[in-house]
């Protein structure tokens, strides 16, 4: 409706249009959902890659997730694999999406507990073809493929590397 010679008004216009969406209780509601639909992603590949493994598939084929394969309940104490961890735990305590220290899973030696953490809803999916630790099997599965067959099914990937691509869940991705 209004034409500008300044690049910032709209910029301007549509952090307020957000911060009206985030205000209340509507937006804690948006930010929950988007969490807890990357968990729910998250827990259901790892899941379907345990099917796949459990009736002998060799070599495992599957896709991953770069995340922590467990995380240890605050109350008990207890260790539980991610994949069956409960959503609401997961999507409260920032305490399971912080790299360990020395962890093999992520790749990153050296870290001082508490440093670095996972945001929930970066689900990064990694294909076969490389480990963390810079390993290579015999043969993998580019990134690129999987991009493809997703954009394919009308599924945006944020990121595609040789062999991760990153899926970002954002507010109404449902």
């Amino acid at each position: 409706m209004h034409g500008t010679t300044s690049a910032q008004y709209p910029a301007i216009a549509s952090l307020d249009v957000a911060g009206a969406m985030m205000d209340g209780s509507q937006g804690e509601w948006l930010v929950d959902e988007a969490v807890t639909e990357a968990i729910r992603f998250r827990q259901a590949i790892v899941r379907t890659g345990r099917r796949i493994a459990a009736a002998g598939d060799r070599p495992p084929w599957f896709f991953g997730v770069w995340q922590p394969a467990t995380v240890t309940e605050p109350d008990s104490g207890v260790e539980t694999a991610l994949a069956d961890a409960s959503p609401a735990l997961l999507a409260t305590d920032p305490r399971c999406w912080e790299l360990e220290p020395d962890a093999e899973w992520h790749g990153f030696p050296g870290l001082s507990r508490g440093q670095c953490m996972l945001d929930p809803i970066k689900v990064t999916l990694t294909c076969p073809g490389v480990t963390a630790a810079g390993r290579s099997p015999p043969w993998g599965i580019p990134a690129r493929i999987l991009t493809a067959y997703l954009t394919g099914r009308g599924i945006v990937v944020e990121k595609t590397d040789t062999y991760t691509t990153l899926v970002l869940f954002s507010m109404r991705i449902t």
